[in-house]
């Protein structure tokens, strides 16, 4: 062992390390030779290029798709058409003259409907009463086409002998080629009593005996002819009776005239103030300490004809009309009657207040018109339609220009 360390061999590396020997560190496969270690930088790889197929097959399904969906709005493409006729004002006092045998300009049919209704009461006292039977029955006209007036307390009589009266002047219209005219009204017993009472019957006419039109009218029961009675019936405070009266009434008034409205075609107009309405009593029903009460509720209303009224007003207020006019309203005017007597066939009534005419559109001929034509055209084609102030078409979707073959299918609006 050397105790000095030559100079040239001092170095850290040589210095030995007291107490400790340095370790071996064995290599794995130290009899290996090693081999060289490539390192190759990352890269990125290109996604998959789309196939040329692929492509096309997309492009394809975008152009069917717009093609469908063009098709589709094409197809359920909405064409609308905003028009807003002529329109003139004036303020009217002027009386008219309506009729239901063409005698006059303005014609109007009179139309009458029944309702009735009823309400349960309380009831402890009686009295002793007797009440008249009473029904409707259809009056028929079998024997010329000319109309017949028949009086108030014209006699009805049953095959049994019983008479039964009106209590108004009616018109039974005449016949028209085998067809009966035919009016319905209300027929009173003579007589009080249950007796009165029948379901159906067929009626002559007395006062026509030994005249040809004996056996060409007669009358037969549309309902039952009822409330008949003589004896002790359950009485009802005055009260309880006049408020239950005032509440049916009521009601049968919202009633009547609802239907009324609801009848009513579109080229005719319900003035109100020439309505009349009647009440009467239906038969009453007693139940222990509860009574059956009802009325009975009448309405006549005559339909006037809307254009024909339009133009005898505007004639009478120097309004034009070289076209057809109507009156959508009549909110605002004052309405009476001057004679309400129709028996004649006429009614008089007065028309005071401000009134708005609108032009007449013929809907079906403005389609006719327009169908195939132009976006462009619609102000030349419009221009022979004197009625229409103005017009605007909007046609959907954007790409067409041209209003429908089928000019059912544009929308017209009016405004």
């Amino acid at each position: 062992m050397q105790d000095v360390i030559p100079k040239d061999k001092r170095s850290i590396r040589n210095i030995p390390i007291p107490g400790s020997k340095r370790p071996k560190i064995s290599k794995p496969h130290d009899d290996e030779p090693d081999e060289p270690v490539t390192v190759s930088r990352s890269r990125k790889i290109p996604p998959p290029r789309q196939t040329k197929s692929k492509k096309v097959f997309v492009l394809g399904f975008i152009l069917i798709l717009i093609l469908a969906i063009g098709g589709i709005m094409t197809v359920f493409g909405k064409t609308t058409l905003v028009i807003t006729p002529k329109k003139a004002e004036a303020s009217v006092n002027t009386e008219i003259t309506a009729s239901s045998d063409n005698s006059t300009p303005v014609l109007f049919q009179m139309v009458e409907l029944e309702d009735t209704l009823t309400k349960q009461v309380p009831a402890t006292d009686e009295a002793y009463v007797e009440e008249q039977a009473r029904g409707t029955v259809v009056v028929y006209n079998n024997f010329d086409e000319d109309d017949q007036r028949l009086i108030t307390n014209t006699r009805f009589e049953s095959p049994d002998g019983k008479i039964y009266r009106i209590r108004e002047s009616i018109v039974v219209p005449g016949k028209q080629g085998n067809t009966p005219g035919s009016v319905e009204v209300i027929v009173y017993a003579d007589e009080p009593g249950e007796d009165y009472n029948i379901s159906n019957a067929t009626f002559t006419i007395p006062g026509f005996k030994g005249d040809p039109r004996y056996d060409a009218f007669y009358a037969e029961t549309k309902t039952s002819i009822s409330g008949g009675f003589i004896g002790q019936r359950k009485q009802i405070a005055e009260g309880v009776l006049n408020d239950a009266h005032q509440e049916l009434d009521t009601t049968l008034r919202a009633n009547l005239l609802g239907a009324i409205q609801a009848q009513v075609p579109k080229d005719l107009v319900v003035l109100e103030e020439l309505v009349t309405i009647t009440y009467e009593d239906a038969p009453q029903k007693d139940n222990g300490d509860m009574t059956t009460i009802g009325r009975i509720g009448h309405i006549k209303a005559p339909l006037i004809q809307n254009k024909a009224l339009a133009k005898e007003i505007a004639r009478a207020h120097n309004v034009p009309t070289d076209i057809e006019l109507s009156i959508p309203s009549f909110e605002g005017v004052t309405v009476d009657y001057v004679d309400s007597d129709a028996s004649d066939g006429q009614i008089t009534f007065s028309i005071a207040g401000p009134v708005k005419f609108v032009a007449v559109l013929d809907e079906g001929k403005i389609r006719s018109a327009l169908g195939g034509k132009q976006k462009s055209d619609l102000a030349n084609t419009l221009a022979g339609i004197p009625a229409i102030a103005s017009a605007e078409a909007s046609i959907s979707p954007f790409w067409i220009s041209s209003f429908p073959e089928d000019g059912s299918k544009i929308n017209i609006v009016i405004r």
